[in-house]
């Protein structure tokens, strides 16, 4: 994989604006609000929790009527609720919304600060398919058979700062996140792209192959010379010729 340096570094910049300074950060007092008990002892693996795909879809079509807006700077699903910041189309604010998992709504104020476009910060809500949570979560704990459904804390989807393009972040509790690309595909710990591991890999096998040739070949083209010269028996001539 050829990666573009400059690209590398100016989205790494935009991030650190991001976070240091959030831009299109949520900028809200709800977190803390709603039924905190129902928020506390919430779990994952909760018959009702919104962690799975079809109770998801569910709180997405609630949302779906709630708003009028088509697209997403960011999705939250927690257990017992998901928060969706939503573009109203203003570079300055943003719509959020609370739909918890009676169904019930509340909005929220988002200010949006930062360097950062607004149109490179969204996508549609309609591309989001809640199955794919199921996918993700279930390839996570395939991959790492010490994961339960119950230690998921929460999942994002939102834009990658670095690739620019929405992504899956699912996060286990005492565990490294998993990330996945929007429909489930490259499923990788840590944020790091399986290809790109792939890669790597081959790169440093195919260094250790060539190593490994030049050795070999050095190796023999030694034991050329020795049995050259033993053929020689004090012939200089011939010992030199041997290592022309």
């Amino acid at each position: 994989m050829l990666f573009n340096p400059i690209r590398l570094l100016v989205s790494g910049l935009i991030t650190l604006v991001v976070l240091g300074f959030g831009g299109y950060k949520a900028m809200n007092a709800f977190d803390q609000a709603g039924d905190a008990l129902d928020e506390a002892n919430a779990s994952a693996g909760d018959s009702d929790s919104l962690l799975h795909a079809a109770e998801f879809r569910k709180a997405l079509d609630t949302l779906h009527d709630a708003t009028n807006s088509k697209d997403a700077l960011r999705i939250t699903i927690y257990p017992s609720y998901i928060s969706a910041e939503m573009s109203t189309g203003s570079e300055k604010d943003a719509q959020g919304y609370k739909v918890d998992r009676d169904g019930d709504v509340t909005k929220f104020g988002i200010t949006l600060t930062g360097p950062g476009e607004l149109a490179d910060n969204v996508f549609p809500v309609a591309k989001v398919d809640p199955a794919v949570l199921d996918k993700v979560i279930a390839g996570a704990m395939k991959r790492d058979g010490s994961l339960e459904l119950d230690d998921v804390s929460h999942a994002i989807v939102g834009i990658d700062p670095v690739s620019g393009k929405a992504d899956w972040k699912v996060y286990f509790n005492g565990s490294d996140y998993w990330t996945a690309n929007l429909d489930g595909s490259d499923l990788r710990r840590g944020g790091v792209p399986a290809k790109e591991i792939a890669d790597a890999t081959k790169d440093v096998q195919d260094a250790a192959d060539q190593a490994q040739s030049q050795a070999d070949t050095a190796v023999s083209n030694a034991q050329k010379v020795t049995d050259c010269i033993a053929k020689a028996a004090g012939n200089v001539a011939q010992i030199q010729a041997c290592t022309k």
